[in-house]
């Protein structure tokens, strides 16, 4: 009888270490999934870090567009400001003539715009309403 107990213990620990070293193995190709699966990510990670360079780097080369285009804008609306200025100053009696036309008389242009009264006449004749300028 102490000979199959002996082989009964046996059958136990070769049933336990088949067990074991299948659990082992079932590990080990767990480990090695886990493994790959590390890796593509790594991978993933990377081609992420190289895209969002990418767009970081697209970020700053639109930021220095806008800037150099907000410098043009800038330039181009000085221009017109000066045009507008030296238009202006090359009409000098412009603003007159306008509120000639609707209805001013030559003595509110000396007053406003600081012209002579001879000015003025002249120019309430050339370019006022007909009442004022007697050619009714």
């Amino acid at each position: 009888m102490e000979t199959s107990i002996f082989y009964w213990a046996l059958a136990g620990i070769a049933a336990a270490l088949f067990f074991i070293f299948r659990l082992l193995f079932n590990l080990m190709r767990a480990n090695a999934k886990l493994r790959r699966d590390c890796l593509e990510l790594a991978g993933c990670l990377a081609r992420q870090e190289n895209d969002l360079a990418g767009v970081c780097a697209a970020g700053v080369n639109v930021d220095r567009l806008l800037m150099d285009h907000d410098q043009r804008l800038r330039a181009c609306l000085e221009r017109i400001e000066s045009l507008q200025l030296s238009e202006q100053a090359n009409h000098p009696y412009h603003a007159a003539i306008e509120k000639l036309r609707k209805g001013a008389k030559a003595q509110d242009l000396v007053t406003e715009f600081g012209l002579s009264l001879s000015e003025a006449s002249l120019l309430a004749r050339l370019h006022g309403s007909r009442e004022d300028s007697g050619m009714v």
